[in-house]
């Protein structure tokens, strides 16, 4: 059914998704939960992500980029770069950092409406810090400055709440935590194991969204809460969803070398991850909203 939404960014890093016109038994929203996409990097996959972003747009759906949309390693000056994994247009480009901002602004431009907001990771970060450069903020300056839709550039992490209003009057919330990622995930358990580290610092997120080790995963966790309600007391259980999102770069091709090859890591996935809510009408609490997941790919 056919619903319209619209984002409010109530601080630098809380973004609240209002969607209007609901109509329980017949409601779904989709959003596209991405990272790390690289997307200067030599081993990008535009047609990937421009497949992705058209079906976001088909499904009217929300696009959380959770940092990483730059490789921007290509400059004389960055100790990890290397030729072969410069663009061919970027390789004499005197302005490189203003180029791939220039460039990936026309590609996400036709977009905008999608995002909900564009978050940093360690790769930008690292910019501004060498160089005093935000190339977050310039993208999202440049895709609103295209587009005429202000697009939002969020934090290394941030918030992002789903408020769905029920027949114009209830409403029933959702609340998603997103975190870049640190570390190197772990060669045995992917990063599995940070769910119950994320989880015990993180008690009022519904869903728990992380980037950065080029990973893909899903894991549900439950929890056990004491409700009062009335003056009365009972068990209720609720979830959190940690969800690990892959890359749109893939360094591995046949094996040959590389950075990623000669560090002993192995091929890891491609894409990013949908979420689709829906509503349900449950016995204790009410209307609710339930999150599920699919690899989007």
């Amino acid at each position: 059914m056919p619903h319209d939404w619209k984002v409010h960014h109530k601080t630098r890093n809380i973004h609240v998704v209002e969607i209007e016109g609901v109509r329980p038994s017949e409601f779904e929203h989709w959003v596209l939960l991405s990272s790390d996409r690289h997307h200067d990097s030599t081993h990008a996959d535009w047609d990937l992500e421009r497949k992705h972003l058209e079906q976001a747009v088909e499904r009217n759906a929300t696009v959380l980029d959770c940092g990483d949309l730059f490789d921007c390693m290509g400059g004389r000056w960055d100790p990890r770069s290397s030729k072969g994994e410069v663009r061919a247009e970027y390789a004499l480009a005197p302005d490189y950092l203003d180029a791939i901002v220039r460039d990936a602004a026309r590609f996400y431009a036709p977009y905008a409406k999608q995002f909900a907001a564009i978050g940093r990771g360690n790769h930008e970060t690292a910019i501004t810090k060498r160089h005093e450069v935000d190339l977050t903020e310039r993208l999202c300056g440049a895709m609103s400055q295209i587009s005429g839709i202000p697009v939002m550039a969020s934090g290394y992490g941030g918030w992002v709440v789903f408020r769905a209003r029920v027949w114009g009057t209830t409403e029933v919330n959702l609340r998603l935590r997103w975190f870049h990622g640190s570390g190197g995930g772990g060669p045995m358990s992917h990063g599995v194991l940070t769910t119950r580290r994320m989880a015990s610092w993180l008690p009022d997120a519904d869903v728990v969204v992380s980037g950065h080790t080029h990973d893909h995963w899903h894991v549900k966790l439950m929890r056990e809460r004491l409700v009062t309600a009335k003056g009365d007391y009972r068990i209720g259980l609720t979830e959190q969803h940690h969800v690990r999102t892959p890359s749109y770069k893939q360094e591995w091709n046949d094996g040959w070398g590389g950075w990623h090859v000669e560090t002993g890591k192995p091929p890891k996935p491609q894409g990013a991850m949908w979420m689709k809510l829906t509503m349900a009408d449950t016995k204790h609490d009410g209307m609710r909203l339930i999150a599920t997941f699919t690899e989007a790919n």
